[in-house]
């Protein structure tokens, strides 16, 4: 397991895979953070001067996964230490929070191709 410390010291290597809480990202500076690998994979190939940058993603796709460092990380972002971080970034921690107005359109979406949902 990958501290978030780690993982900020890795971003400064290169673009990182990363099994993290999605707030944890906000205590996470100048990252770009990426939705799926596909873009990001386009935009390591671009020979451009600076390279990518602070580059992570939290998507899985099996196309991209042996290009790219893969990492658990292990951080509880709900601590007392996200007050300092919301005032700054309060609209990612917002976008990044699951709320009940969303349950239905998730259970649709991931439900396809079952027959009974429980929700509990």
């Amino acid at each position: 397991m990958t501290t978030l410390a780690e993982l900020s010291q890795l971003l400064d290597i290169g673009p990182v895979i990363a099994r993290v809480h999605p707030v944890s990202l906000a205590y996470l500076d100048n990252v770009t953070v990426y939705p799926t690998l596909e873009p990001l994979a386009l935009v390591y190939d671009k020979p451009e001067p600076g390279g990518v940058g602070r580059a992570l993603t939290v998507d899985a796709d099996p196309r991209y996964l042996h290009r790219f460092l893969r990492i658990v990380c292990e951080h509880d972002p709900f601590t007392p230490a996200l007050n300092q971080v919301l005032f700054r970034r309060y609209d990612f921690v917002q976008g990044q929070m699951f709320t009940q107005k969303q349950v239905a359109e998730r259970v649709v979406r991931e439900s396809h191709g079952y027959d009974t949902v429980i929700i509990f």
